[in-house]
């Protein structure tokens, strides 16, 4: 779950007390993320997907060559 940075001390509760007492009632586990740390985390997770390099279909063994172009 993500929250505006604004409620994120409004969700989390004193002590921890709102994301726990959710949890056990819905049988969860919740961890809470600040916008900015789940920004973070979606670049990370995009930065390892443009490294990736594609593999042509031609190089793909047991397809038959131009199944694709019909």
């Amino acid at each position: 779950m993500w929250l505006d940075d604004s409620q994120l001390s409004l969700a989390i509760g004193k002590k921890g007390q709102n994301v726990r007492l959710a949890a056990k009632l819905l049988g969860w586990k919740i961890d809470i993320k600040s916008e900015e740390e789940k920004r973070q985390e979606v670049e990370q997770q995009n930065v390892g997907d443009v490294t990736q390099t594609a593999t042509p279909l031609e190089t793909v063994p047991g397809l038959a060559m131009g199944w694709w172009r019909s």
